[in-house]
């Protein structure tokens, strides 16, 4: 009866002492899955379909170039055609991105629909032929950097233990308009960040 009582005791220690594998953080988590949103995006940017916009319109801001900027021919026949398609990919690779941001940090929601509008906007003034190639990369780059202090603000109200609540809208208050021509006041001094609160811990690696 002794012996197997010691037998199932040290069976019980050398399983507590067996390394358990690691859980991934949350931070690690959603890295993860906005890597793989990426990656699926850039399968969508490799649509044939997109080839008339291809040379024009970069992926990533990562790949801007001054060319892309000092662009100031308009769409031709054939490439306001493919700015539809660019526009449902767009939005495929949107509601991808959006999906992880719900899993993981939905207080950024809103300022991910507000990002996508404003996408919407401009595809729509690049189909019409009211904007340039460069104005477009321009305006794009500019809604990236109004999405990113806007994300900054959010973190710093959650940083502060405060709720964030967005701006109700009103006439006289109307959210930030895109524009090459008139640069967009700071809403706040708080410092463009790539850190995300995941309600215990913070992770500054970039998501956007």
């Amino acid at each position: 009866m002794r012996k197997p009582l010691i037998l199932l005791l040290c069976l019980a220690a050398s399983a507590c002492m067996t390394p358990q594998p690691a859980v991934p953080s949350p931070a690690r988590l959603a890295q993860a899955e906005m890597q793989e949103a990426e990656s699926y995006c850039r399968s969508l940017w490799a649509d044939p379909r997109l080839a008339p916009l291809r040379d024009r319109i970069p992926f990533s801001r990562n790949e801007l170039m001054p060319h892309h900027l000092a662009d100031r021919s308009k769409p031709d026949a054939r490439q306001r055609a493919a700015v539809p398609i660019h526009s449902e990919l767009s939005a495929r690779c949107q509601a991808r991105r959006r999906a992880v941001a719900e899993a993981y940090y939905p207080q950024h929601l809103p300022a991910l629909e507000t990002k996508a509008g404003r996408i919407a906007e401009l595809e729509a003034a690049l189909q019409e032929g009211e904007i340039s190639f460069g104005d477009f990369n321009a305006l794009m780059q500019e809604a990236q950097h109004l999405f990113l202090a806007e994300v900054a603000e959010i973190n710093s109200h959650l940083r502060g233990g405060q709720a964030f609540r967005a701006r109700p809208a009103s006439a006289g208050a109307p959210s930030p308009i895109l524009s090459l021509w008139q640069p967009q006041p700071a809403t706040s001094s708080v410092r463009i960040s790539d850190c995300l609160w995941f309600g215990s811990t913070w992770s500054c690696k970039s998501l956007y």
